[in-house]
């Protein structure tokens, strides 16, 4: 399981019990070299050391950790690697499943093991590629809203409680910029427009957000190989044709 992850360590504690108040804004999931408990929200579970730890964000969870062996009480944080998704309560079912099979001695171990590993395997792919089309609608819906609007990528990360680097990449994962997918958006809303309505061009032109109506013209040209005079024409002739 290694491979899929990467850690850090933070060695918080001498050998003496430990009691923290756990709060972030995002989900973790971690382990101890110690017994311990964990509570939040009325529910309590208890741990052995090396057992997967879930820790739910916004919720103020209280962990209390006793060191074994006379070693002093470490915390390991565990991240998903090249993985851009955040980690589950499913997730952490089953690293503890495979901290279980490790702990008794199964004859089967091994395969029992990377059966466990292509399951998370399997599962961490399409929670990745869920999170991926999740984030790119969310930008689109949000930069919908207002259309009109220069939105920053700033303003767009802060909206979305997204950092900079996951909206880089979810971006470069699309072969898209924010400035395209920013325009495709106005373009989408244009097109619905000159289709559906007899809004004047430059109405829907400012309406969209674009600068000027050539530069609407131009860019309507492109992405859609038709002028939104010819467009708007064609659904008209459509619509008689099928009455």
């Amino acid at each position: 399981m290694k491979t899929l992850f990467k850690t850090r360590t933070r060695h918080i504690a001498g050998l003496v019990p430990l009691t923290v108040e756990w709060h972030c804004k995002r989900n973790h999931l971690i382990t101890s070299n110690g017994l311990g408990a964990m509570s939040y929200q009325g529910h309590l579970q208890f741990f052995e050391a090396g057992e997967s730890i879930f820790i739910p964000k916004n919720t103020s969870v209280y962990v209390a950790i006793y060191p074994q062996r006379q070693q002093p009480i470490a915390l390991t944080v565990h991240k998903f690697s090249g993985k851009n998704i955040e980690v589950t309560a499913e997730h952490a079912q089953l690293m503890r499943a495979h901290w279980e099979v490790k702990k008794a001695q199964l004859p089967s171990q091994s395969l029992v093991l990377q059966a466990l590993k292509a399951n998370l395997v399997e599962r961490l792919e399409q929670d990745e590629s869920q999170t991926q089309m999740t984030a790119k609608r969310k930008i689109g819906q949000l930069l919908h809203k207002d259309l009109t609007y220069r939105w920053t990528i700033n303003e767009v990360c802060g909206h979305l409680s997204m950092s900079k680097s996951t909206l880089y990449r979810t971006l470069k994962e699309e072969d898209i910029t924010f400035s395209d997918l920013l325009t495709n958006e106005r373009l989408e809303a244009a097109r619905r427009l000159v289709a559906k309505t007899g809004y004047p061009f430059k109405q829907i032109s400012d309406q969209c957000g674009f600068c000027s109506l050539s530069y609407f013209g131009k860019k309507f040209r492109r992405q859609f190989g038709i002028t939104p005079s010819a467009y708007r024409q064609n659904v008209r002739k459509a619509a008689r044709v099928a009455i």
